[in-house]
């Protein structure tokens, strides 16, 4: 595919700046030997140098999220190269894609494919997935598959966030912010040593709120408001004998009206256009006339409900960590997390009662357990890795829907699954350097999976009082407790690593890899749709309907992904400019798609039941750049990434691959001012992503809507000037973000066909704001 232009400029640009590298610090005053930092990393689950490390990762320090105004994984996509994300139904909640790979099947029994990671511990629930980065210290974005060292569900690759641990010493810091729309909040941390270096603690707590960008017109409620609350609390104790234990609890609680649903697209020939209003007592009215509604800004609404949401999470997490010699060493993670979300929300985004998520319920417990042996051996030219791990989620996840109630009554689909599932691995990983500064790598994971779901589905009314079972095997049945179907799966995963890498010199490393993950065979949301008699269908018809929805229902396969990869990391001028690049290639396989399945011969009038199936397969190419560099006082960081799937085989072929900008780059730069009274820090970014569909086209629309679906390629630009006396430890921050308030759509839902529409939610909107800091 050709590379257009704003791509070549940029590639041009990085090229130049790499191969003149003389010319520019030749001009730039030597600083007393200023040079880059070097970042300890643990993507390969232990504490290395960035540099050293032969994976393509993005590592960002407590600094670096300050000054480039990352507060939440969603900001992230501004920074890393090869990183996109996309709200879902609140700002809590997101849809993550690294290098391509992304999850088009977002349910509680349909496991993501970038995995998330806290302090060493694998989340699964997508509930409150935007986590906040409040006191951290570091945050790592591994790219490319992770399966052996991290397990399944991260054929793209990884996000490790790693919280700031308890020291020492006696201090911590406050912090209060008040910004546009009524923005505040307020932070504390706290560090105490109980006894200095054998029991630390440290205390989190923030509180963050603002009063929304937006407004709904009808119902007068405000849009994209959030109250939320957070509370983390740390113990370490350690021994003169290396041993260090650490348990770490956190609280969450947030609650607010979610982002307003936009009406993108209507089909003027659908039917409903003019008989929704008209059942609703408008007849002159047409749901087409909301698209684009005149005087409404992009965080206004028009729709007839609101959207809400409300998150409760508790986790708490034990990590042991003992030497057992002076090579070998064990560690414990242990952690529990439980979950409560709830959110509702108008998919159709007009005053009529198209289609509503009257309430959208999530519960969730999981677990789990990893033990790890790790050390040194052959005098330092072996090192290796194995552990076992263990991991339980239990829950439910309830779609109780509002469909065209004034056609067909004040009636509510009421369904979901309840899930129990349990993932079993063991792992080794080694690296030999056979020869001075070249290594080899191999590495394996063998995982079992077994799960279990029970779906319930039927028709209530609006206070929830049962009417009829939706559920194929019992249409029909006046028994809410026979109105269930249950299932179950068990799969075996083998994913590996191997690759070479040879360190050239102190500061240069090349690699190269071949890496295999697997996301998780999966169930689908909802279990095998009931078909009745009646409207044209025979009760003959309508059980060889039910059979065939049976038949075709089942699990799903795990996913595949098997990526060669090659890769460069270097420091030069004395690291005052650093370089690390990585190309790949992925084929990837089975992807788990909803699509139409199949009914019965001669029944016209029967309609397709909604399947998960792995009917994809695509190839995807591409490759990161980042660039980082000190000119003088000026630091640099600049960032490309190129990826470029395409289904090449399937139901989806020839048409795009959702939620995916093919590039995505950024350029950052801070300039630090010395006064007598204290430091000035100038900081400025800039962001760009193409071109991405929001989602797919379904059979029958030309292809000439998908401008409508998508969101064109655009540029955010973000400051922050701060200021830091001399003469006390406070700190003034003036910040903004999207300075030039540029609009844009951030996720977007189709029911076009049957419903004929298609719906969004706008981005970010300008905000900015002043903070004050006081450390002690």
């Amino acid at each position: 595919m050709p590379i257009d232009g704003r791509l070549k400029r940029t590639i041009l640009a990085l090229t130049i700046g790499g191969a003149l590298p003389d010319l520019a610090w030749a001009q730039a005053p030597q600083q007393g030997g200023a040079s880059l930092d070097d970042i300890v990393v643990t993507a390969q689950r232990r504490e290395e140098s960035l540099q050293k490390v032969p994976i393509s990762v993005t590592a960002l320090g407590t600094e670096k999220l300050e000054q480039q105004q990352v507060t939440d994984v969603l900001s992230l996509t501004r920074v890393v190269p090869g990183l996109q994300a996309k709200p879902t139904l609140t700002p809590l909640e997101i849809s993550v894609a690294i290098r391509g790979v992304t999850q088009l099947v977002p349910s509680i029994n349909a496991d993501p494919a970038i995995g998330s990671y806290i302090d060493g511990v694998y989340n699964v629930v997508n509930a409150g997935s935007n986590n906040a980065m409040i006191d951290m210290e570091r945050v790592e974005v591994l790219k490319g598959p992770q399966g052996t060292l991290f397990g399944r569900n991260t054929i793209g690759g990884a996000i490790s966030i790693t919280t700031a641990k308890p020291t020492s010493e006696l201090g911590g810091y406050v912090e209060g912010s008040y910004g546009n729309f009524n923005a505040w909040s307020g932070t504390a941390v706290l560090n105490v040593p109980l006894q200095p270096g054998i029991i630390d603690t440290r205390l989190v707590y923030q509180h963050s709120q603002h009063d929304g960008y937006g407004r709904n017109f009808t119902t007068g409620n405000p849009t994209s408001t959030i109250n939320q609350d957070y509370f983390r609390g740390t113990v370490r104790l350690t021994q003169d004998s290396g041993l260090e234990a650490l348990v770490s609890g956190f609280y969450t609680n947030a609650k607010g009206f979610g982002f307003p649903t936009n009406l993108a697209y209507f089909d003027p020939t659908n039917f409903l256009n003019g008989l929704i209003p008209a059942l609703s007592g408008n007849p002159g009215d047409l749901l087409s006339n909301y698209v684009d509604t005149p005087g409404r800004g992009q965080h206004d609404s028009v729709s007839n409900t609101d959207s809400r949401f409300a998150l409760r999470q508790f986790g708490v997490t034990g990590t042991l960590n003992i030497p057992l010699t002076d090579n070998v060493n064990f560690r414990s993670i242990s952690a529990y997390t439980r979950t409560k979300y709830n959110t509702a929300n108008d998919l159709d985004g007009t005053p009529y009662d198209v289609l509503e998520l009257v309430r959208y319920p999530i519960a969730a417990k999981q677990y789990s357990q990893e033990m790890q042996l790790f050390g040194d051996a052959v005098d330092g030219a072996l090192s290796w890795i194995g552990g076992v791990y263990y991991f339980q989620v239990t829950g439910s996840q309830f779609s109780n829907a509002a469909v065209l109630q004034s056609l067909v009554g004040p009636t509510v689909n009421v369904g979901g699954p309840f899930i129990k599932n349990i993932s079993t691995s063991a792992f080794a990983q080694a690296s030999y350097e056979i020869a001075p500064g070249l290594k080899i790598t191999g590495g394996l994971r063998y995982v079992v999976d077994k799960r279990r779901v029970l779906y319930r589905d039927h028709v209530a009314t609006n206070d929830y009082a049962y009417l009829v079972c939706n559920m194929a095997n019992a249409p029909g049945n006046p028994d809410y407790n026979a109105c269930r179907f249950a299932a179950q799966a068990k799969y075996h995963y083998l994913p590996f690593t191997i690759g070479i890498d040879y360190q050239v010199d102190s500061n240069t490393l090349v690699y190269a890899k071949l890496s295999r993950g697997f996301r998780s065979g999966a169930f689908g949301l909802t279990g095998p749709a009931a078909t009745f008699v009646g409207n044209g269908i025979t009760p003959e018809q309508a059980s060889a309907a039910n059979a065939s929805a049976i038949a075709q229902f089942g699990p799903v396969s795990p996913e595949r992904l098997v990526s060669p990869e090659v890769g460069l990391k270097v420091d030069l001028l004395d690291k005052r400019l650093r370089i690390n690049a990585a190309g790949f290639y992925s084929d990837y396989s089975n992807i788990q798609l909803n699509v139409n399945g199949d009914v019965p011969a001669g029944c016209t009038s029967c309609t397709p039941p909604g399947i998960l199936t792995n009917s994809g397969k695509a190839r995807i190419w591409g490759g990161e750049i980042e660039v980082s560099a000190i000119l003088g006082l000026l630091h640099i960081d600049g960032a490309l990434g190129y990826a470029d799937p395409k289904y090449v085989d399937g139901p989806q072929k020839g048409q795009p691959i959702v939620n995916i900008s093919k590039l995505n780059t950024s350029l950052n730069a801070t300039l630090p001012i010395e006064t007598d009274a204290g430091t000035l820090t100038l900081g400025g970014g800039w962001s760009y992503r193409s071109n991405m569909v929001m989602y797919s086209l379904s059979p029958g629309l030309p292809l000439s809507l998908y401008p409508t679906f998508s969101q064109a390629g655009f540029s955010l630009f973000d400051a922050r000037l701060s200021f830091a006396l001399a003469n006390m430890p406070l700190t003034i921050t003036l910040f903004g973000q999207n300075l030039a308030n540029k609009r844009f759509i951030a996720a977007g839902t189709s029911f076009a066909p049957p419903l004929g529409f298609t719906s969004n939610s706008p981005g970010m909107p300008r905000t900015y704001g002043l903070s004050a800091r006081y450390s002690f």
